[in-house]
């Protein structure tokens, strides 16, 4: 039964990742799936409920591959941000730029419709500004401007990221992301 709730959301998952929430039907899920729609109705009351079971199993995966494999290592604190943004690059150069970033989608396309999703992408947007800024916390004084609040730049490095995925997205050029990740490094002195 866990397998095939799971089969769903991965399913369902790539779909929304693509085409967005509200593009994609609840006919393509169930065809995806290769569910029928009482099967559906089995393991989720809604689209809106396996939307945000989604949203757990793309942040559960996005925490142990950017969070636990990254930023939560034993690098240095500079190198876990370059490594990062080289993870990015890959991640988004494999699934040939179209898809952008879920949670950056999500956002878009359903802040202003839906209160439940829109707390849930911020909690996850706030959990990687938090990440980010532990490991700004962590480099040395001598090797960061210290007149700049380590929250703050966080949240620049996570807009920025965000943005450049936007941007890239839209032209299906990972040449654009490449050039802004590396003067973010130079900028950082990384």
């Amino acid at each position: 039964m866990i397998q095939k709730r799971e089969h769903i959301v991965k399913k369902a998952a790539k779909l929304i990742h693509l085409k967005g929430y509200r593009d994609t039907s609840m006919e393509e899920i169930l065809t995806a799936a290769k569910i029928s729609k009482g099967q559906f109705y089995y393991y989720f009351s809604s689209k809106e409920e396996l939307g945000l079971v989604i949203l757990d199993y793309v942040f559960a995966k996005w925490k142990k591959n950017i969070v636990e494999n990254i930023l939560e290592t034993n690098k240095l604190p500079k190198e876990k941000i370059a490594a990062m943004l080289d993870y990015i690059i890959e991640c988004k150069s494999a699934k040939k730029i179209k898809y952008g970033c879920i949670f950056g989608n999500l956002s878009i396309e359903l802040s202003n419709h839906s209160e439940v999703f829109r707390k849930k992408l911020a909690a996850i947007f706030d959990f990687w500004i938090n990440e980010v800024k532990l490991v700004i916390d962590d480099i040395e004084e001598k090797d960061r401007d210290t007149t700049l609040d380590s929250r703050i730049l966080a949240q620049t490095i996570v807009s920025v990221i965000e943005g450049v995925t936007l941007l890239t997205k839209n032209n299906r050029n990972i040449a654009m992301m490449v050039d802004v990740f590396q003067n973010m490094k130079k900028i950082m002195k990384i």
